[in-house]
């Protein structure tokens, strides 16, 4: 009895590992107007890649007038406490001043599709997101952050997947730091936690920000989507990067092992 429970403090001691999926990255990109189609552009500019693998460019529209790309993924859910769920990001700019000088002007999102998804690039409004949900954060890319940049919840309905209206900011969110200008990398990432929802906010490899909804959680999701608005006509923005992955947590297979192979050695012995 004493070695079997020695096995089980083994097994509980050891820390968890996380097996990840990607569920998209730069490989995977297939635009509008192409069989397959899982990335779209909502609004003025062009999205492009010169080939599977390389880098995305977005081009944005003259100043002042934003626009959105809106990617599709396989629907996944967060069901265990730890799952979590990320889209990582590293963009270049094409000019310092590539953003409007004022709050939210850069925006990230996970959600929910609802089934509904775009089938061609679109203005910046469409009756398909009407129904979409997800959390959101909001950056103000040149000059001092303020308490609009923050995590939020799209908790309304709108034709406009990005309409203010549409969002409430989740009680106990921080002011998100600014990307700064010029080129930069994020990440913002969802997890299930005993008590809700952490959302959580990474800008240029610096502290994590965070909140957790505790209440109206949402734990499915099968679409991202990048905001920009433009200062200058027509910048760039180029994604050297850009994946959603997905992350289970599973007992360490190190643990496992060690474990089977000490019950055989006290096997041996009896015998």
């Amino acid at each position: 009895m004493k070695k079997f429970l020695l096995c089980f403090l083994v097994l509980t001691a050891v820390s968890p590992v996380k097996a990840q999926t990607v569920l998209y990255d730069l490989n995977d990109t297939v635009f509008s107007g192409t069989a397959g189609a899982n990335t779209f552009l909502a609004g003025p500019g062009s999205l492009s890649q010169p080939s599977p693998g390389s880098s995305i460019t977005q081009t944005l529209g003259t100043s002042g007038n934003f626009s959105y790309s809106v990617g599709y993924f396989d629907l996944t859910s967060l069901l265990a406490l730890g799952d979590s769920l990320t889209i990582s990001y590293a963009v270049d700019t094409s000019s310092i001043t590539t953003f409007q000088n004022s709050d939210q002007q850069f925006r990230v999102g996970l959600f929910n599709s609802g089934g509904s998804q775009l089938t061609a690039n679109v203005g910046t409004t469409s009756a398909t997101f009407n129904g979409y949900d997800g959390y959101v954060g909001t950056y103000r890319p040149n000059g001092a952050s303020g308490a609009a940049n923050t995590l939020r919840e799209r908790t309304g309905t709108n034709d406009l997947l990005w309409s203010g209206g549409s969002y409430t900011t989740l009680s106990g969110a921080p002011t998100l730091v600014s990307p700064g200008t010029g080129d930069f990398t994020g990440s913002f990432k969802l997890t299930l936690v005993a008590s809700g929802v952490e959302i959580s906010s990474v800008i240029n490899g610096g502290a994590a920000q965070t909140v957790i909804d505790t209440t109206g959680t949402l734990t499915s999701f099968d679409t991202f989507s990048i905001f920009a608005n433009p200062l200058n006509n027509s910048p760039t923005l180029v994604f050297t990067a850009l994946s959603v992955t997905t992350s289970v947590p599973e007992p360490s297979v190190v643990g496992l092992v060690g474990c089977g192979l000490g019950l055989g050695l006290l096997r041996r012995r009896r015998n």
